[in-house]
C-alpha cells in the first residue's frame, strides 16, 4: 500500500466523519425547531384551558391570584359572607367557581356594605347592616362576574364569580415540555441512517482496501 493510497483513505474517512456529523447537527436542528414551535403553543389564557382560573381580580382581598378561588361546581346553593377579614372589608370566599342555576346568598357578617355587579351580569343589593342577599345564576350564563361593595371597593372590597367551565384561565404552572413533530423525527431516522451508511463504507474500504482513484 502506497502513502498515497493511504493518504485517500484517511481523507475519505475525514470527510465521511464530517459529513454525518453535519447530516446529524441539522437533522438535531430542525427536530429541536419543530419541538420548540409546538411547545409555545401550550398555556394560554384563553377559555376552557387546562390552567388554573384566572378570576382578574388582583389587588382584592382574599384573593391571591389564579389558582386561589373556592371551588363550588356541583352545588345548588353557594354561601359568600359579607365584610369579613382584616378590616371587614372583605367577601369570603372573594373568589368562587359555580354552576349555571347555582343560587348564591350573600350574608352579611358587619355592617355598611352592599353587593353590586360590574361585569358579566346583572344585580344589586341595598347598603345594609345585616341580612342576606340571593342572585340565581342564569342558566345560559358562563364567564367571569365580577362585584363589589360600593363604599369600600377602594379597600379591596372585590369579588368574582367564575361561571362553567369556559372560562379564562391562566398559564400552567411549571415548564411546558417541547413536542417533537412526527415529521422532525422522520428525518432524524432518516439523517442516522444515512451517517451510518456512510460509516460502513469507510470502514470496509478501510479494512478491504482498493483505490480511490
Amino acid at each position: 500500500m502506497t502513502d498515497e493510497t493511504g493518504m485517500k483513505r484517511r481523507d475519505f474517512l475525514r470527510a465521511a466523519g464530517v459529513g454525518g456529523a453535519v447530516a446529524a447537527g441539522a437533522a438535531g436542528t430542525a427536530a429541536g425547531q419543530e419541538g420548540n414551535g409546538s411547545g409555545t403553543e401550550s398555556g394560554g389564557g384563553g377559555g376552557g384551558g387546562s390552567g388554573p382560573i384566572d378570576y382578574g381580580i388582583e389587588g382584592a382581598n382574599g384573593y391571591d391570584g389564579p389558582g386561589s378561588g373556592t371551588d363550588a361546581t356541583g352545588q345548588s346553593e353557594v354561601s359568600i359572607a359579607v365584610g369579613v377579614g382584616g378590616g371587614g372589608y372583605a367577601f369570603g370566599p372573594a373568589a368562587v367557581n359555580v354552576d349555571p342555576g347555582t343560587t348564591i346568598t350573600w350574608e352579611w357578617e358587619s355592617a355598611g356594605h352592599n353587593v353590586n355587579a360590574q361585569s358579566g351580569a346583572e344585580f344589586e343589593s341595598p347598603l345594609q347592616s345585616e341580612g342576606t342577599f340571593e342572585w340565581t345564576v342564569p342558566d345560559d350564563a358562563s364567564g367571569i362576574v365580577e362585584y363589589q361593595c360600593d363604599p369600600h371597593v377602594g379597600q379591596g372590597m372585590i369579588g368574582a364569580l367564575a361561571i362553567g367551565s369556559d372560562v379564562p384561565r391562566a398559564a400552567p404552572a411549571g415548564p411546558v415540555e417541547p413536542v417533537v413533530a412526527d415529521s422532525a423525527k422522520t428525518l432524524g431516522i432518516a439523517t442516522l441512517i444515512a451517517m451510518f451508511s456512510t460509516l460502513g463504507l469507510a470502514f470496509f474500504f478501510l479494512k478491504y482496501g482498493g483505490d480511490y482513484e
